[in-house]
């Protein structure tokens, strides 16, 4: 059984590791990673391309990278729902319905939680890779995404000045060591100037420029 590792932030590209049940390769043989992700197929080819390349180099790896789709964000969390209340039935064939519910309820001290989360119950799947912070971190208190060292194993990549754990308001990596952002996006405001000057109003500087009562029906949102 092995437990991989990941990333995530609000709007960023995300990651994060899923408890899995796998035979590691024979030796010589390529590392087969599974990934669930909603990225479409530039983002998942530039993200495979540098990480086999960095793997290759560093670590002397050949990765496989078995890519899964199924669907947005609100699917694939559909998806790990239902595929880890299958798997915990699976492994507990004598529990009924309400007992799963309250091994995937974090607000439930229970039996059956404790024993969820001491076990090796898993999707198959080693990470789980875009979606936004929120959705990563109910599936980390679910516990669906676990810690694999990655914080232990290279401290110094977790120094303010190369990955902070927080930036602008927003969590970078989960200080549990469960997800951690793969890639910051910058965002900003654009606006006519003709329109604006047709308004009497001034340039937008910042976000809070926007809540002035004058622009009304007049913005959009991406």
């Amino acid at each position: 059984m092995s437990k991989v590792i990941a990333l995530a932030v609000i709007a960023l590209l995300l990651a994060a590791p899923l408890a899995l049940r796998e035979t590691p390769p024979p030796p010589g043989a390529p590392r087969r990673l599974v990934i669930l992700t909603p990225h479409g197929e530039p983002t998942r080819l530039e993200f495979a391309r540098a990480f086999t390349a960095w793997a290759q180099r560093e670590r002397g790896w050949q990765v496989d990278v078995d890519w899964r789709t199924p669907g947005g964000t609100s699917e694939i969390t559909r998806y790990l729902d239902e595929r880890y209340k299958a798997s915990i039935a699976q492994a507990h064939p004598d529990w009924n319905n309400k007992a799963i519910l309250r091994a995937l309820d974090p607000k439930i001290d229970s039996a059956e939680r404790t024993a969820f989360l001491a076990s090796d119950i898993g999707t198959g799947a080693d990470l789980l890779f875009g979606g936004g912070e929120q959705p990563f971190r109910r599936h980390a208190t679910t516990g669906f995404l676990v810690d694999a060292g990655l914080q232990k194993a290279e401290p110094a990549w977790f120094s303010p000045e190369v990955i902070p754990q927080q930036l602008s308001g927003e969590t970078i990596y989960d200080p549990k060591g469960r997800y951690y952002g793969a890639c910051l996006a910058v965002f900003g405001i654009a606006a006519s100037q003709d329109r604006l000057a047709e308004l009497g109003l001034p340039i937008p500087r910042q976000w809070a420029d926007l809540a002035t009562p004058a622009y009304r029906g007049r913005l959009t949102l991406a």
